[in-house]
């Protein structure tokens, strides 16, 4: 990581003015110094942020924070906000040279390498110099810097879990984080075009949900501390307070049906009805409906009450007669099939199977025309994991419906052993 960035600061730049040369060089050195003396990273990092980050953020003053980095309570005044703070002012961005967000990056993945014992105060103390440009990344024009500005932030939030600290909840910023990332989720075709609106969302789902995860580093345990077949989300609280974690619930669940109802399912909705055939896009719904995997996850059992609209547009698309051309698709849409059994089984079974096992018997029937490749093999596995768990869900009504449609077309027997 340090060789890769001290290459990027050598590197001359035409056009690049005297002070960003001069920033740049001196970034150099310290990073070069780095590397020789690995036991000195708190210092080094603080040394980069004062010296190089700020300065070239000092003339993007964002509006929703104060000056020592946390949230603004100050109403802003009529005309003023995130769309025209410096918004089109280039000229006020000398961190757009090429290099500053490699080195944020830099500065950001190092926090890991702090022992565990001083990572929390270290990234606590030096919290107040990464908000604010992380922020004007994520609120610039330019789809790069969005990008960069979501990476940041999930690499940030990430930090932050790792050390269990508390330091989104008493700067008050998570839903400053938020409410800079939800206008994202609208870069979408055809304002957007493609390759752009797939280079952003790529950065800003796993941010977001990095985010709320660093938001609750303590209120929740970790999905792999949990049996399979849980169906709630455990908590796991100090203070025995029912009030704080009714609330903390309830706050936890906002967030993500956030994600889902005007992130993920908005977006879905928008790319199926605004072109021909089963997608606008299918680079984007793919990469959508993967992301459904692991925010249901995070949901747990308050997932449910997204299966009215999820499941039938999932189902849809697996019967979908061109979706077997898309072998990708089918297999992330029967992840989440999977997702949504494993975490909302008591709703699975008393409404939605029917809807489940429609979808993967379409997606079966699909791909046994096509050829034997190893993507219509994952299609096939996908299929018989989702029967299989259907099977120990359902119960009763199971072995009538197995029955009644193998006896209807012999070709699913292979999909019910």
């Amino acid at each position: 990581m340090a060789s890769s960035v001290s290459l990027l600061l050598k590197e001359s730049r035409l056009n690049e003015s005297h002070e960003s040369k001069k920033l740049r060089e001196e970034a150099l050195s310290i990073v070069n110094e780095t590397s020789a003396n690995i036991l000195r990273p708190p210092e080094t990092l603080l040394e980069l942020l004062t010296s190089i980050i700020k300065p070239l953020f000092s003339a993007s003053k964002h509006p929703s924070l104060t000056s020592s980095g946390r949230r603004s309570l100050v109403p802003q005044a009529s005309g003023v906000g995130r769309l025209n703070h410096s918004f089109l002012d280039e000229d006020g961005k000398p961190w757009k040279n090429g290099w500053t967000t490699d080195l944020l990056i830099f500065v950001l993945s190092h926090y890991q390498d702090i022992p565990i014992a001083s990572r929390k105060s270290t990234l606590e103390a030096q919290f107040h110099l990464l908000v604010p440009p992380i922020l004007n990344l994520i609120d610039d024009n330019d789809i790069i810097y969005k990008a960069a500005g979501c990476r940041c932030l999930r690499i940030l939030s990430e930090a932050i879990v790792s050390c269990k600290s508390h330091i989104l909840k008493r700067t008050g910023l998570t839903e400053v984080f938020i409410d800079a990332l939800k206008p994202n989720f609208l870069l979408l075709p055809t304002l957007t075009p493609e390759d752009e609106s797939l280079s952003i969302l790529k950065e800003l789902y796993p941010a977001y949900r990095a985010l709320v995860s660093a938001c609750f580093t303590t209120l929740w345990l970790d999905p792999s501390d949990v049996e399979e077949t849980t169906t709630k989300s455990i908590l796991s609280f100090s203070q025995p307070d029912s009030s704080l974690i009714t609330e903390a619930a309830h706050l936890r669940q906002f967030y993500l049906t956030t994600l889902v109802r005007h992130g993920l399912l908005y977006s879905l909705s928008h790319l199926s009805t605004a072109g021909a055939g089963i997608t606008q896009s299918v680079p984007l719904t793919t990469y959508l409906i993967s992301q459904l995997t692991p925010t249901i996850s995070d949901m747990g059992i308050y997932a449910a009450k997204h299966l009215q609209t999820m499941l039938p547009f999932l189902r849809a698309i697996l019967c979908d007669p061109f979706a077997p051309a898309v072998p990708e698709l089918l297999i992330e849409t029967l992840g989440v099939f999977e997702m949504v059994i494993r975490v909302c089984w008591p709703r699975v079974k008393e409404k939605w199977w029917g809807e489940i096992l429609r979808g993967a018997v379409g997606a079966w029937c699909g791909v046994l025309d096509e050829a034997t490749t190893m993507r219509s093999k994952e299609v096939k596995e996908g299929c018989k994991r989702v029967v299989q768990l259907l099977s120990i869900v359902v119960g009763e009504e199971w072995e009538v419906a197995k029955e009644r449609l193998v006896r209807q077309d012999e070709e699913l027997v292979e999909l019910f052993n």
